[in-house]
């Protein structure tokens, strides 16, 4: 199963999910929202750290919860195609 990396905005910390760690943390941040225990809990083998940190990189805490979750759903499908993701959320990037 393919892995997918992403890197924090310095490169200094990263938090690998594979495919289905992070399909995992998309069916729990739809149930539970940001509770990072629960979140913990669903993803079953990622410590708090990690899934607080996966969600800092992934979710801007300005979009709605629907923005974060069309954003971790396209990482998960696309991974670093950017242009492909910035496409898609036309309305969230800047002009």
């Amino acid at each position: 199963m393919d892995q997918i990396e992403l890197l924090s905005k310095n490169n200094k910390l990263g938090v690998r999910f594979t495919e289905e760690e992070s399909v995992r943390f998309t069916e729990g941040l739809r149930k539970y929202g940001a509770d990072f225990k629960r979140l913990c809990a669903v993803v079953g083998t990622k410590d708090l750290s990690e899934v607080e940190t996966y969600y800092n990189q992934n979710c801007d805490t300005n979009w709605t919860a629907e923005d974060n979750l069309c954003f971790v759903d396209l990482v998960r499908q696309l991974g670093r195609d950017i242009e492909e993701i910035t496409q898609r959320m036309r309305t969230k990037t800047r002009n």
